[in-house]
């Protein structure tokens, strides 16, 4: 990738963790692949993965069963749960 398209890549990433940063519903965005481009910090929350491990896989990945499990603790108020 030319050095142009990377800090393109880079401005975009920033601008979208900006944009997102205080929204407390969970936020992702995802390309007609279904690859994960964008996943806001409540993920974490839900996971306890950062984001950006996240990034690039299949939106699936959002939904597999160990995800699934901490996420429905934390809607329960179990946020000790992981």
């Amino acid at each position: 990738m030319e050095m142009s398209k990377v800090v393109y890549k880079l401005m975009e990433n920033e601008l979208m963790r900006i944009l997102f940063s205080g929204v407390t519903d969970l936020t992702y965005i995802y390309d007609s692949e279904g690859n994960i481009l964008f996943v806001n910090k409540v993920f974490e929350k839900f996971t306890g993965h950062r984001p950006e491990e996240f990034y690039g896989k299949p939106f699936a990945t959002l939904f597999d069963k160990e995800n699934l499990k901490k996420g429905a603790g934390c809607l329960c108020g179990d946020s000790e749960r992981k």
